[in-house]
């Protein structure tokens, strides 16, 4: 079970490799740092511009500068 959990988990992550990419960016957009969550949707979606995830998360980084311009009333 594990040798076909481990070979299984491997291939996902070949298959997939904005996924870290993109739990870095909503990382980072939870912690407050907006200016470093933008600069890294913005290389992941130059990178891998079909990606639906990686646009989801550049888009709610997006939301996010736009809601705290908004609350600064800037």
């Amino acid at each position: 079970m594990a040798r076909y959990y481990n070979s299984y988990y491997n291939n996902y992550e070949d298959s997939y490799p904005w996924k870290n990419t993109v739990s870095k960016i909503y990382a980072l957009r939870r912690n407050g740092d907006l200016n470093q969550a933008l600069m890294l949707a913005r290389s992941a979606h130059e990178r891998y511009p079909g990606e639906d995830d990686v646009a989801k998360a550049y888009g709610w980084t997006l939301h996010s500068i736009c809601k705290q311009a908004i609350e600064n009333k800037q």
